[in-house]
């Protein structure tokens, strides 16, 4: 069958048994926009979009490359932390929701964003670390901060 349609809605594509919405039973191209090479099993092996030259590539089950000659990211999360108040020192914070690996620091990139405005209108720069202790960053600002904020902190891995 080349197309089939289950009474469940599910919509299979070389396929008669689809295990999801939309399941392209061996390899797909969506024009020029993406690629999925399939493993027969339900399980993309490799999605690329904009046909190979840029942007994202989930290379295998658990893996997402960035561009066409990024490095794989193996590993990537979210870790909130509430109330903190971050100054131009360095401070620990411990996750409140979301987890970080304890694995050596410069392995994990870090990236955080804050709930308000800070104190000071030049606290602009957030500068943030894995500190190898499961769960904790290490946060300061570009300038000295008084107010509390929530800081959302997203790490990758290679």
């Amino acid at each position: 069958s080349i197309l089939s349609i289950r009474d469940d809605g599910r919509v299979g594509i070389g396929t008669t048994t689809p295990l999801a919405l939309l399941d392209v039973g061996s390899n797909g191209t969506f024009g020029t926009a993406a690629k999925i090479t399939n493993n027969n099993s339900g399980i993309p092996t490799s999605i690329i979009t904009n046909n190979n030259s840029s942007g994202l590539a989930i290379v295998a089950a658990g893996k997402v490359k960035l561009g066409n000659s990024g490095a794989t990211i193996s590993n990537m999360g979210v870790c909130s932390i509430a109330s903190a108040t971050p100054t131009n020192l360095e401070a620990f914070f411990t996750c409140t929701t979301g987890t970080v690996p304890a694995t050596p620091t410069k392995d994990i990139a870090v990236s955080c964003s804050a709930s308000a405005a800070f104190s000071s209108p030049n606290s602009t720069v957030i500068y943030a670390r894995a500190t190898g202790t499961a769960n904790q960053l290490a946060v300061n600002l570009s300038a000295f901060n008084s107010a509390s904020v929530t800081l959302t902190c997203m790490w990758m891995q290679p």
